[in-house]
């Protein structure tokens, strides 16, 4: 099976699991939907830029996109995270400079990540 063909079909995999839509993918990723759509059917190829981006939206690593293997950065696929349905945080999470901070979180280690949710919880007051 060609590469793109099999990109496509694990996007797919991760999508389902994770009950999200291309539109949605394609908003938090930052790509064009048609060009996502077009991946997806395995009619074009991604570039490196934007498969990391669609990877960090479904919370997986390019290579865990690539061929299905290793480990996912995020979540399970078995036991996706919840869709995100509070309108305030489909807002936000639609916020640019949002969607870029969440993926650079996205790529900290496990121990990096509890260190900026400490810091959040002192500036929140919590």
């Amino acid at each position: 099976m060609p590469r793109k063909n099999r990109l496509g079909q694990n996007i797919q995999s991760v999508m389902e699991a994770r009950q999200m839509k291309l539109i949605e993918l394609a908003r938090l990723a930052e790509v064009d939907s048609g060009q996502l759509c077009r991946v997806l059917k395995g009619e074009v190829s991604v570039s490196i830029n934007s498969l990391e981006r669609v990877a960090a939206a479904l919370g997986v690593s390019a290579g865990f996109l690539l061929d299905g293997e290793g480990q996912e950065e995020t979540g399970s696929i078995a036991n996706p995270s919840p869709p995100v349905s509070d309108p305030t945080l489909v807002q936000l999470i639609s916020d640019p400079s949002i969607a870029f901070c969440l993926r650079a979180l996205g790529k900290l280690s496990p121990t990096d990540k509890k260190i900026v949710a400490k810091v959040i919880q002192r500036f929140a007051g919590d």
